[in-house]
């Protein structure tokens, strides 16, 4: 996952705790200074949260220039070994090797995509988190309205 998303909530989060920052200055809305800054630094400490799972769930990505090469690898020395080789069970032979090094580089593909699924369920862990703790705080803003 790129940065970009992390940078992006960290930064609402940001703007979150800063428009509760104003609404405690708002006259007719004393009454709640205390709930509104509550918020104010709980949404704070969410865009610290988030930067965090960044941090703990760093992943490299994908190397699109190794497996290029991979690639090449075995399709040049494909050619090359069979280029002038006469025996056609050779040939074969050859081809049956090379179509096996491909399905091992896709069981690499493979293995990448697992565990970049391993990483997305972690990190959807933690959103899940800080999504309940959102529930919590309307929670909070629903029984201060007055009935």
């Amino acid at each position: 996952m790129s940065l970009d998303i992390f940078e992006l909530l960290a930064e609402l989060e940001v703007q979150i705790a800063e428009l509760y920052g104003r609404m405690k200055i708002i006259s007719k809305l004393k009454a709640y200074f205390d709930s509104f800054s509550l918020m104010e630094e709980i949404s704070y400490d969410h865009s610290e949260k988030i930067k965090d799972i960044f941090k703990k769930y760093s992943m490299s990505s994908f190397d699109r220039s190794a497996f290029l090469k991979i690639h090449d690898k075995i399709k040049n020395k494909l050619w090359d070994s069979i280029i002038e080789e006469n025996d056609e069970n050779k040939i074969l032979l050859k081809m049956s090797e090379s179509e096996e090094s491909v399905g091992k580089l896709y069981y690499a593909i493979s293995a990448y995509y697992k565990k970049l699924s391993d990483y997305y369920n972690k990190v959807s862990l933690e959103m899940n988190t800080i999504a309940n703790d959102e529930f919590d705080h309307r929670d909070l803003l629903l029984n201060l309205i007055k009935k």
